[in-house]
């Protein structure tokens, strides 16, 4: 190989090198454009998530007071029941007092 081969086979090298290098700078853009829409991604789901646990709390919270409003009317449903037959033994006890 004579000085001229050894210039055109540098050359070629370098030029090899120029384009992997760019090659290089392009596929770490995509990585770090891919990287920045994955955190993207990941807090809309974060985010997706704690509002579905401010639903989730808030039903509890919901069903809770629904329950506890249930409890409480079954509660003087029975006092007002209980009420109504001691009215009645009152009355019936009245009435045989009475009559005798």
């Amino acid at each position: 190989m004579d000085e001229a081969q050894f210039e055109l086979f540098g050359a070629q090298l370098a030029r090899l090198a120029e384009q992997l290098c760019g090659r290089m700078q392009i596929l770490e853009q995509k990585v770090d454009h891919l990287n920045a829409l994955e955190l993207e991604k990941w807090e809309h789901l974060r985010g997706a998530l704690d509002d579905l646990r401010r639903v989730g709390a808030d039903h509890e919270a919901r069903i809770r007071a629904l329950q506890d409003g249930v409890t409480g009317l079954r509660t003087w449903s029975g006092l007002a029941g209980g009420g109504s037959s001691a009215v009645a033994l009152i009355a019936l006890a009245r009435a045989f007092l009475q009559g005798g």
